[in-house]
């Protein structure tokens, strides 16, 4: 979309650019060094960047060059010498992107005689009233020898969007003389001392290949290529390859990569323990036939080796399967508007590009030991050893075992107690996304909350069973006695299925969480950045137009009669200046309000002060003169609150209003006031 917007606006394809070069009498380049340095100037610009060549374009020019009329012509009078400014151009395969309307066609095999041939823009010539045939000559001076040239031909742009063209030649060439190669080389070469006055090389980069994840290694290259093609064109000048695009991409694309890795790294460490249970659960699940393969003389080296041609297998299997949903699952995705709410809007575009070979490999490595490493774990007992560890089990699990959910407490409550000093996720975030990382145990706060709670659950349950298990030794009812006793002596293998059941609940309770606080935080940033539901602002006055009795703003009531408005205020901003007490001057805005209306309709939260709104109203109500300002202002300044500051407002374009105005009150924010604005003081209509 960004590469699309920049296409738009200069009409030419996201990935070309205009290498041009201004020689010098030191560092002269004739035409045929400029010939010489266009394959290498598009290979280093295609290597650099990692695109293929699409189109190389060369462009020589002989800067402005004097007309006038034939010698000892009289046609256009006596005393008329100069007929204006032009320039001798030599385009590489011009001439098949070229409509004549009248003349030869520019044949660059030919070369002229004693007289240049060119070929004039249209426009030119009906400004000129010149005809064809015509001679005049040229000259880079009045102290140069002239170039005698005969008018060849009448042409236009047969496409002027054509990719050909770096700018639209009907308005970019109108003053350009059109000239065969060999012909410039033999005319116009031998008056210019340093062979040409711009030699200009435009190309253009296979943009069907772009693939977005390597925008970064696009952007870096198109530099390397500048500082590359510097080193034997030294001050070469490169207009308009997409490096703000590329810029803005490669900005928001980092950011957003982090922030979103910060807050689903709590899933892949959730993921990676599901997996692991899962494996377990299948390990557990197919002791029974190891123990079989056991008591028939199977080491563990045959089960290693089953189990992981079995896992050959299902990757065979499962991986492009994996990949196909995936895209689909992606594609269905970008129909989503929140949590399990979906909208209807153009298909996301979903493709292979993003495809990451080593992430592929880590994913399936992690799989790989997560199946193979429960399978080393089992007891590699007979059937007869197996039935009785499952009746009466021997030791529980590991993190059972070793005590490791009371552990992750220490670290749990931690992270808990320093996420809810800084309020939330975002609160780590100080100048940068990458401010995210500096705690690490924060960002998984969510995984490790989750899976504590999960463990010390599982604790809880088989202290639970076994009190079942009492229970059952107390009652005479059958199936009660039977249900009970199996619960209290079989828990052990609930713990895992519960363990899934509970982690998959509370990773979905996460994201939905995150989604709804995504959600409000939109709306909150919009409403702040409006203020109410509905804003606007009175059309200007038109020259010449009056109000006298103020009927161009009408008061809040007559709003109210508009079905569905509830209620109306005013809010004027204008610019101001502000002068402290110490003599330091600010620039911003002034923003007058109706304190009364104004909290019965201004979006406001709790937090955005630490008085509530209507205390900061009543502040408004001690004086006219009371005014309300920033936090940030009021300690940059050293003042506080009671102090007085001096303010001039801007009213109108002519009258500017001067007060000495007293800090009534402090807000951190408030509705429209943005730091970029500067200074922001809120006082009375």
């Amino acid at each position: 979309q960004n590469l699309s917007e920049f296409s738009r606006v200069t009409g030419r394809p996201p990935f070309s650019t205009n290498v041009y070069f201004f020689p010098s009498s030191r560092f002269p380049v004739m035409l045929e060094d400029s010939e010489q340095l266009s394959q290498h100037i598009g290979e280093i610009l295609s290597t650099e960047v990692g695109l293929p060549l699409k189109h190389l374009g060369l462009q020589v020019s002989s800067g402005n060059m004097v007309l006038q009329p034939e010698i000892d012509s009289d046609l256009y009078g006596q005393d008329q010498e100069y007929l204006g400014s032009v320039n001798a151009l030599y385009i590489a395969d011009v001439a098949e992107h070229m409509e004549i309307d009248t003349g030869i066609t520019l044949d660059e095999q030919e070369s002229s005689g004693d007289v240049l041939d060119i070929w004039m823009h249209n426009r030119l010539a009906q400004e000129m009233g010149v005809r064809l045939n015509e001679l005049f000559i040229i000259r880079p001076n009045i102290t140069k020898d002239p170039i005698p040239i005969r008018l060849a031909g009448i042409w236009h742009a047969a496409d002027p969007d054509a990719e050909f063209w770096f700018g639209n030649p009907d308005t970019q060439l109108k003053d350009a003389l059109i000239v065969r190669r060999d012909d410039y080389i033999r005319f116009i070469q031998p008056s210019i001392s340093s062979g040409t006055r711009e030699a200009s090389w435009y190309v253009i980069l296979d943009e069907d290949q772009m693939v977005p994840r390597e925008s970064a290694a696009y952007l870096d290259g198109f530099e390397e290529a500048q500082s590359l093609i510097n080193q034997f064109l030294p001050n070469v000048r490169f207009n308009m390859p997409p490096l703000d695009p590329l810029e803005d991409f490669v900005e928001r694309s980092t950011a957003l990569t982090i922030i979103l890795m910060g807050y689903y790294l709590p899933a892949f460490a959730i993921l990676l323990y599901f997996l692991l249970l899962i494996s377990g659960i299948i390990a557990r699940w197919q002791r029974n036939e190891i123990s079989i393969f056991v008591s028939r003389g199977m080491g563990i080296f045959g089960i290693l080796n089953m189990t992981i041609l079995e896992q050959t297998l299902l990757f065979i299997i499962g991986f492009p399967l994996g990949i196909a949903f995936g895209l689909l699952i992606a594609r269905i995705m970008g129909y989503t508007d929140s949590f399990l709410s979906f909208t209807q809007r153009s298909p996301l575009p979903v493709s292979l590009q993003g495809l990451s070979i080593p992430l592929i490999l880590v994913a399936l490595s992690v799989s790989f030991i997560a199946r193979v490493w429960p399978m080393t774990r089992v007891d590699r007992k007979n059937i007869l050893a197996v039935g009785h560890e499952w009746a009466r089990p021997t030791r529980g699990p590991f993190w059972y075992r070793y005590y490791l959910d009371f552990l992750l407490l220490i670290p749990t409550y931690y992270a808990y107690s320093q996420i809810s000093q800084r309020g939330s996720l975002a609160g780590m975030l100080v100048s940068q996304p990458e401010d995210l990382y500096q705690d690490p145990l924060l960002i998984v706060i969510p995984a490790l909350f989750v899976v504590t709670a999960a463990l010390m659950s599982m604790r809880l349950f088989s202290i639970a069973m076994r009190m079942l298990d009492f229970i059952a030794n107390r009652t005479s009812w059958l199936p009660v006695h039977l249900a009970l006793r199996q619960l209290g002596r079989q828990s052990h293998e609930y713990i895992s299925p519960l363990l899934l059941v509970i982690i998959a609940l509370g990773m979905g309770i996460y994201t939905l969480s995150m989604a709804t606080s995504l959600d409000q935080w939109l709306v909150d940033r919009m409403y702040y950045q409006t203020g109410a539901d509905i804003t606007f602002e009175p059309l200007p006055l038109i020259e010449g137009q009056t109000f006298t009795d103020g009927s161009r703003i009408p008061e809040p009531q007559e709003f109210t009669k508009v079905e569905g408005v509830l209620n109306a205020t005013r809010v004027g901003t204008y610019p101001t200046r502000v002068s402290s007490p110490d003599g330091g001057e600010s620039r911003g805005r002034f923003i007058a309000i109706d304190r009364l209306d104004f909290p019965s309709v201004a979006w406001w939260r709790d937090d955005l002060s630490k008085e509530p709104l209507g205390g900061l109203m009543n502040q408004l109500a001690i004086s006219p003169e009371s005014v309300l300002v920033s936090q940030a202002f009021l300690t940059d300044n050293g003042l506080e609150i009671g102090d007085q500051i001096f303010v001039e407002v801007d009213s109108t374009d002519y009258l500017t209003a001067r007060f000495q105005a007293t800090i009534g009150g402090v807000f951190d924010y408030f509705p429209t006031v943005f730091e970029e604005f500067g200074v922001s003081v809120i006082g009375n209509m």
